[in-house]
């Protein structure tokens, strides 16, 4: 949704998109008010994909299903009816269109629902995605169509989880361990479950930084991936399990595959991240410092870097927060970040610490070697000025106490 674009996952590419792509068509939405555009599914007439686009104030809207996908490549498009007009999207989108007919509910998307011509509109929405993830009824993780035996692995989640619910982690690791010791065909069919798995994992989508705030403010999530489905309890029990034991499936062949430290941090890494903050098993969300959450996710990717910052402050309190613009360069933003993080956090200790995360941001926002110094020296300068602060601040408190004393 934002002028460059949002990674490949809420995606606004404005010099790969059409510009009259959906000219005229929106009518516009009021910024001073949470409005949003729901999407409605026309029932199927021949092959071509027609909706319906309504305005509602999001506090008031029917309930709906929100959509978390990667956008994919910018070609090639294919053309659906809105409102009766042409309207062109890219073929992962189309794909999950062209099978949603069954949904018979509102839908949001971000390619469609939000004027993509529009920066004005852009920037406002952006600013309250995270709410409409948390309103929608159900949050839709569409992973692309079937492929790489995606039916196999999930097929194997919904075996798989009954199991763990009745006897546990430990016991579950204890009996496959056994069951595949013995069994020839149970081996064999194992490394195929494993293999199938791992290409899941492996699926673009996992990769994106905007899946995070998708999925911790969704309150219902199912997983789509072409014709099979499965609940987001399921897969992210199965993670867990298996990012507490090794790949107990019995396929001790691909252990060094599916534990490289590639996948495990790249891939296992984040999503088990998520998993954490979404079951609350770390501190409030609104108690996590900026520091800490882009550390935590420092390995999301996005096609327009400054997402790497903005698609997580949504998880922050307000006043922890940059404002979201994207007419600003990636250089403003780094010292934006900075600033905000060395304000809240009250950077006044650990140095090394706040110059090797401010180097960390500066790799992620892919700023210029040549700004290292500043960088440094601008961190430097924001602990020496946190530790005036404090000692000010600890000064006046003393003051004041006195002075009610002698009172």
């Amino acid at each position: 949704m934002i002028a460059v674009s949002h990674d490949y996952h809420h995606t606004i590419i404005i010099y790969r998109m059409d510009p009259e792509n959906g000219k005229g068509m929106y009518k516009p939405l009021t910024s001073t008010s949470q409005q949003i555009r729901l999407l409605w599914l026309e029932p199927r007439l021949n092959d071509s994909i027609r909706c319906t686009l309504k305005i509602f104030e999001l506090a008031e809207c029917p309930p709906f299903k929100a959509l978390s996908y990667t956008w994919g490549p910018p070609y090639p498009v294919q053309s659906i009816q809105i409102d009766g007009q042409p309207f062109n999207v890219r073929r992962n989108l189309w794909e999950f269109l062209n099978i949603s007919e069954e949904y018979e509910s509102w839908l949001w998307v971000d390619a469609i629902c939000i004027d993509q011509t529009s920066t004005r509109e852009r920037n406002h929405q952006v600013q309250f995605i995270h709410q409409i993830f948390r309103t929608a009824d159900e949050v839709l993780i569409w992973l692309g169509q079937e492929a790489d035996d995606s039916m196999r692995a999930i097929n194997y989640l919904h075996f798989w989880y009954p199991f763990y619910q009745k006897r546990g982690p430990a016991i579950m690791t204890k009996m496959s361990r056994e069951v595949n010791s013995k069994c020839t065909a149970v081996q064999r069919e194992s490394v195929l479950q494993a293999r199938a798995i791992e290409a899941l994992l492996r699926r673009p989508y996992w990769s994106r930084v905007w899946i995070v705030q998708d999925i911790l403010h969704g309150r219902q999530i199912t997983i789509v991936c072409g014709a099979s489905r499965v609940q987001w309890e399921i897969f992210s029990r199965f993670v867990e399990w298996h990012s507490r034991e090794t790949f107990n499936m019995g396929v001790y062949k691909l252990r060094s595959s599916l534990h490289s430290p590639n996948l495990q941090l790249q891939i296992i890494g984040p999503v088990q991240a998520i998993i954490n903050y979404k079951g609350s098993r770390m501190p409030s969300l609104r108690d996590r410092r900026i520091t800490t959450i882009l550390k935590e996710f420092e390995y999301s990717q996005s096609t327009d870097v400054r997402d790497k910052v903005f698609s997580l402050l949504s998880l922050f309190e307000e006043k922890s927060r940059v404002p979201v613009d994207y007419d600003i360069s990636s250089n403003r933003l780094l010292f934006d970040t900075l600033r905000k993080a060395a304000e809240t956090e009250c950077w006044s200790v650990s140095l090394q610490d706040h110059i090797q995360f401010a180097l960390s941001l500066q790799r992620g926002l892919k700023v210029s070697e040549y700004q290292k110094s500043t960088i440094m020296l601008f961190v430097v300068n924001e602990v020496k000025r946190q530790k005036e602060l404090a000692l000010s601040n600890g000064f006046s408190a003393y003051k004041s106490s006195t002075q009610l004393e002698r009172r």
